[in-house]
């Protein structure tokens, strides 16, 4: 289960890494809604 958690973490960040200021903070919020279930 570790790894598959990081391999996810791995794969968010590389995701994040094309995507544009705008879209970045769209991204932020739907993550840290998807791992928390509150919106920031």
């Amino acid at each position: 289960m570790g790894q598959m958690q990081k391999e996810t973490l791995e794969h968010i960040f590389a995701m994040r890494s094309v995507l544009t200021t705008e879209q970045s903070a769209k991204f932020d919020k739907e993550i840290v809604n998807a791992l928390t279930g509150k919106d920031r």
